[in-house]
């Protein structure tokens, strides 16, 4: 199949490595270089970069609401449109440039979880199971009609960036099955509409909600930790410094929350509203990520101390 492939960052690289080889990528759309890290230096996207050494042609536009971006995509006849993680709404005059629409992966259940950030939503709220959906894509956020959705189990050591690299690479699979099926019949696939009153919302992180609330249980703790792992990160204040926490485990505690409880095998024991969480990795301001036990080598934080969370 014609294929125009939108995407930007790296949860796109599985799927358009999966599409090379196996359909005609006649173009790679992409958002244009934006400044970017601590000396804002600007950097292609992920995806630019994969295309490029790939051989593909590459579009980096602007605005996708016009009539020459549109008139565009028209002339390439593509088939599909295959939109993974782009970064912007299509309006509809650009889904209707490929003959049978686009298709999207979206790394949730779908109605479960609409939005930019749907893997820390599923880990926050301490699910077990998630999966990836590929849709019909219509004008409205993560609203279209279903074409297959694939289901995993969560494991309970895996954080927001390993997960959503799992789920990319099954969801490039799963995009591959359905093209090879399309393509063998003739016909798309049932496309089976989302119960709107089934839908939950998966907004954008921001560092405020990154804060931790160590009156909640250790297990809500952990699942938090994991959700914010590692942007923007999970966090807790020791006077005015802003200490990350990552690589969470339950152990069974008593004492007021917030309260250290000193260095374990697994890392720093913190008390929860009900039991601990251990976490057995750290970042203090200004230095990078290690094993709680390294990091309080030069940063010890004594037994009863209490960190400063959400209040």
């Amino acid at each position: 199949m014609r294929i125009v492939f939108f995407g930007s960052p790296d949860f796109a690289l599985p799927a358009l490595g999966t599409l090379h080889g196996s359909h005609e990528i006649v173009l790679v759309v992409t958002q244009p270089e934006r400044p970017c890290g601590r000396g804002q230096k600007c950097l292609p996207t992920p995806v630019e970069l994969r295309a490029r050494e790939l051989g593909l042609e590459v579009s980096t536009p602007r605005a996708v609401r016009t009539e020459g971006f549109a008139r565009k995509l028209a002339e390439l006849k593509a088939d599909y449109l295959v939109v993974v993680a782009y970064g912007r709404i299509l309006p509809a005059s650009v889904l209707a440039t490929a003959r049978h629409g686009a298709l999207n992966i979206h790394p949730s259940l779908l109605p479960r979880w609409r939005g930019p950030a749907p893997v820390p939503w599923t880990l926050y709220h301490g699910e077990q199971t998630t999966g990836v959906t590929i849709m019909q894509m219509n004008e409205a956020m993560d609203a279209g009609d279903i074409v297959r959705q694939v289901s995993t189990t969560i494991s309970p050591e895996e954080n927001a960036d390993s997960l959503l690299c799992r789920l990319a690479m099954e969801g490039a699979a799963a995009l591959a099955e359905v093209l090879e099926q399309e393509a063998a019949s003739g016909v798309p696939l049932p496309r089976i509409p989302q119960d709107d009153a089934l839908a939950t919302r998966a907004p954008f992180l921001t560092t405020e909600m990154a804060l931790i609330d160590w009156r909640k249980s250790a297990v809500e703790v952990a699942s938090h930790l994991r959700a914010f792992d590692s942007r923007p990160g999970a966090y807790a204040y020791l006077g005015d410094a802003r200490i990350k926490f990552f690589s969470p485990g339950v152990i069974p505690a008593s004492a007021p929350a917030g309260t250290v409880l000193g260095l374990t095998t697994g890392g720093l024991a913190v008390a929860c509203g009900q039991d601990a969480v251990v976490t057995g990795e750290m970042q203090w301001p200004g230095g990078k990520r290690m094993p709680a036990r390294n990091v309080l080598v030069g940063h010890p934080i004594p037994e009863k101390t209490v960190l400063r969370g959400r209040e």
